[in-house]
């Protein structure tokens, strides 16, 4: 890969965890907290707002996580993953490695013998990696991982009738999945780019393949969140050691 190539995948990596993965992760830890202090902030007439928040950030991480695993478009040019696999296949017969031995160490951690990984080349060692993302690629045809693959299907039709079209639905009548479910596409998508720039550019993300560095970040805001409830008086932080 061209230097100019390499600076390419490099921003794109940082599009995928600036743009998608990060506000989803925000979004994720302000809806828990609103989950979690339901009962004392809905009290005293703050209700319709906290439904309001609510609602704006399940919209964000919605719109996030399903943006991740668009199918790419001919019409125009969606920075994603598929596209991102899609651009490593492309150049990765000149793609060099940064570091393989740490390389090797934090994509054992998702499956595969750290022996199995030192008997391959760089060739094949990237073809493995590629192949990995690949074929557990959440997809609304079901073609990678099974249950994220129905995950992402679930919450698409969500995005498509009631954010996108916003037609007039039932949702009693939709699919339903689980926040959990929602967060393992969030998680394939944090080890996705975890593992590129750890091959490409040395950058760390992870120690162990399920907690990421950038997470920390984006629980600020919901740090700053809670201590205005607190300020507020609806929340007891010390109180609940936290």
């Amino acid at each position: 890969m061209s230097e100019n190539n390499k600076k390419i995948l490099e921003e794109y990596l940082e599009i995928i965890l600036k743009n998608q993965i990060f506000m989803a992760d925000e979004s994720y830890f302000v809806l828990q907290t609103i989950n979690e202090y339901w009962s004392q902030i809905s009290k005293d007439g703050y209700e319709l707002f906290f439904k309001s928040t609510y609602s704006a950030h399940i919209t964000r991480y919605t719109l996030s996580i399903t943006k991740l695993f668009d199918k790419p478009s001919k019409k125009y040019k969606t920075i994603n993953i598929p596209f991102v696999l899609e651009y490593i296949e492309r150049y990765m017969n000149d793609i060099p490695f940064f570091n393989q031995v740490n390389l090797i160490k934090q994509f054992s951690l998702l499956g595969y013998e750290i022996k199995y990984l030192n008997s391959l080349s760089d060739y094949e060692l990237n073809k493995t990696i590629l192949e990995h993302f690949k074929k557990n690629l959440p997809s609304i045809d079901y073609s990678g991982d099974l249950l994220l693959s129905k995950t992402l299907d679930i919450i698409k039709i969500y995005r498509d009738k009631h954010y996108s079209h916003e037609e007039y639905i039932d949702f009693s009548s939709l699919p339903k999945t689980t926040f959990d479910e929602v967060s393992n596409l969030l998680l394939y998508a944090k080890q996705f780019v975890s593992i590129y720039f750890l091959a490409y550019f040395n950058k760390y993300f992870s120690i162990d393949g399920i907690n990421f560095f950038f997470s920390e970040d984006a629980q600020k805001t919901n740090v700053s969140f809670k201590r205005v409830l607190e300020k507020a008086g609806l929340i007891n932080l010390k109180k609940n050691g936290k």
